[in-house]
This record gives C-alpha cells, structure tokens and sequence, in this order.
C-alpha cells in the first residue's frame, strides 16, 4: 500500500489518500500482493515513481516486476503507468531508483542484471537500453549535471546517460570479483 500524508504539523500528521497495488496469482494459485520498493519524487513535487514487485513474506513470486509512475499532485496517489518486465533470476528484482535533475531520464538498479534506463516524457516512458555494471547493481544517484553514479559490489561507476559514456570506474578494494 502507498500512502500520502500531510506532515506540516509533524504532532499531528493526516492521511490524504492511499493507493492500494494489485495482486497477482503466482503458478500455485497463491496471491501474491504488490510490494513497493524504493522511491524517488521529481522536482516539481507532482509525480512519483515507485519500483515494485510482487511478494508474500521474503518469497519473491516469479511474476513480472518494474515500476510505477503516480500523481502526486493532489492528496491521493493516481497511477499513470506501469512498466513492468518478466524477471529471468529471482535476483534480478528492481532495487533503487533516480531521477535527472531535469526529469527526463529515470534509471532503475537491479541486483545482479545493472541498471536500466528510460526517456520520461509527459508521463510516457521509452527504454533506453541497459548499462551493465561490475558487480551488483545495489543504487543508483544522479548528480546536478545529470551523471549517473552506480553504486555497485565492486566499484562505483560513473556514466552520462545522455550518451551512455563511462565517465569513471572507481574500484572498491577488498571486494572480490562478485557479480563482475
């Protein structure tokens, strides 16, 4: 579930709306509820995405997983879209999410695969492609000129999104080779 609060008087917080994700039925007929993951708000403060995937527990179904885009704008949360993808590998899920300073380039971190990238436009998403990175994906930042820094097992990298050039490798000492 995805609330919306008004927090102005942090002694007494009101609830403006909530969003409540769909459940999918994984192949044993069990339902499994939307589970929201990391958040990133843009800087108009009016539409938030929000990755997703489908769980019960810790059990992660093999149902598709991506992310959502909200309005945000007024007190209840409502979906504009969704980009979902099949996952090959349970750890393959969606991790973190960042936006361009500008809002016109979402990049979304994966656990084992990298990080995909898309072209945000009115609301309407284009894949870019995907970045592969050395070791695990684990989150993602953009920077005020619009680099992207992946924070990855072994090292951190840099890039331009805008032309997919690697600015920098920065490798993290001590961390084998896992994942790269």
């Amino acid at each position: 579930m995805l609330e919306a609060w008004d927090v102005t008087d942090p002694k007494n917080p009101k609830l403006l709306g909530r969003y409540t994700g769909p459940a999918q039925t994984n192949d044993k007929g069990e339902s499994m509820p939307t589970g929201f993951g990391d958040m990133v708000l843009n800087a108009s403060r009016t539409r938030l995405y929000v990755n997703y995937e489908y769980r019960q527990a810790n059990f992660r179904a093999d149902l598709p997983a991506g992310f959502m885009i909200f309005d945000v704008s007024g007190g209840t949360p409502v979906l504009l879209q969704q980009q979902d993808w099949p996952l090959p590998y349970y750890r393959e899920e969606p991790l973190s999410l960042a936006l361009s300073p500008d809002g016109a380039v979402l990049a979304v971190s994966y656990w084992t695969l990298g990080v995909r990238l898309y072209r945000v436009t009115n609301d309407h998403v284009v894949p870019l492609g995907l970045v592969a990175t050395t070791g695990e994906a684990r989150d993602v930042y953009v920077d005020n000129t619009g680099l992207l820094h992946i924070f990855a097992v072994d090292s951190t990298q840099i890039m331009n999104p805008q032309t997919g050039d690697m600015v920098n490798v920065i490798p993290h000492p001590g961390h084998g080779v896992e994942g790269g």
